[in-house]
């Protein structure tokens, strides 16, 4: 993609840094910038799973306060647009280290709460010392995760056990963030504990949407639109676009669905190179999908297509080229 139709790579700048992991040792942390001002952050970058040896996982302890560090930072960078990608997180806290990191104090009988373990304490939120940045700030949470915050389909109990919860854990951690949840209704007014996506990443997506206003949408729309992908769209004949298993589960939604969809609305096909293609990847014919080639040509043990896969993916190109040419000339006959 040109710069004239989105962001080329010399356009982005990206802050480094340190910031808090999940169990509070220091991470290095980035965001980047668009050339638009919109900061985008990845909060698994300083908040995610891959961050925690299994043997150290504990979500009554594990926060966010990273990813509130990330955003601090860029508010500081006068950024007042913001992408935040969550996922993969390590965390279970309802957003409580993120809101901290901004201000925010989290308050019981016995004086201040700082481990998400102690949420079912919690009798107050005090909002009054958050960074007064934030008011002029709008957030965009990109996700694809739709459960609420508390219950048998929220963060605790469908993401804990991935997060070394026992069935106990589980069970405490969905009443510290019932209690975090009515808390907050009481004072703001608002109880998005049940909006679909309250419960990403641990309930950081409730905490985004309930204090600080963001709006949730699907991954790959945050990440079309960013792109400029529509205004790509202008004069193209085709799209090809790339993943490493096209299968059943690429029908539900996955990246290349996304991009089909929108290509399909201006009347250009898609096709799809894969890594592989497993079973039921015809499903996504359906769904605005024209063509789909996996780049391995024959029997070859996984390691030997990963080390060969720069290789493999042109060679696909490459075919993928020559039946749009002999397309083409079927079409002159016709």
């Amino acid at each position: 993609m040109n710069s004239s139709s989105g962001y080329s790579a010399a356009s982005i700048d990206f802050w480094p840094g340190f910031a808090m992991g999940p169990m509070g040792r220091p991470v290095n942390g980035r965001w980047l910038r668009l050339p638009d001002g919109t900061a985008v952050i990845e909060m698994a970058q300083v908040s995610g799973l891959s961050l925690v040896d299994k043997d150290m996982r504990d979500i009554r302890r594990a926060d966010t306060f990273g990813a509130g560090q990330l955003i601090r930072d860029a508010l500081a960078h006068g950024c007042r647009s913001f992408i935040v990608g969550i996922g993969g997180s390590a965390t279970n806290d309802g957003g409580m280290g993120m809101l901290r990191a901004l201000g925010a104090r989290f308050c019981g009988a016995g004086g201040e709460l700082t481990l998400p373990g102690s949420l079912n304490e919690l009798e107050s939120i005090e909002f009054e010392g958050m960074d007064a940045r934030l008011r002029g700030a709008a957030f965009t949470v990109a996700s694809d995760v739709a459960n609420p915050l508390c219950g048998p389909e929220g963060a605790s109990a469908v993401y804990g056990p991935q997060k070394g919860a026992t069935p106990e854990d589980v069970r405490h951690m969905d009443s510290c963030l019932m209690r975090l949840a009515g808390v907050a209704a009481r004072q703001t007014g608002r109880d998005m504990s049940a909006v679909p996506g309250a419960g990403a990443a641990g309930g950081l997506g409730w905490a985004l949407m309930a204090c600080l206003g963001a709006q949730m949408k699907p991954g790959i729309d945050v990440v079309l639109d960013a792109a400029l992908f529509d205004a790509a769209l202008d004069g193209a004949g085709l799209v090809i676009t790339g993943e490493g298993s096209l299968d059943g589960q690429t029908a539900m939604g996955k990246v290349p669905v996304g991009i089909a969809k929108r290509a399909e609305g201006r009347g250009v096909p898609v096709a799809v190179i894969a890594g592989s293609l497993g079973e039921g990847h015809e499903a996504v014919f359906g769904m605005g999908i024209s063509s789909a080639l996996g780049i391995v040509p024959g029997p070859m043990a996984l390691r030997d297509a990963m080390d060969n896969a720069e290789e493999l993916i042109e060679r696909a190109a490459a075919r993928l080229a020559r039946i749009i040419c002999t397309g083409k000339r079927v079409g002159k006959k016709a």
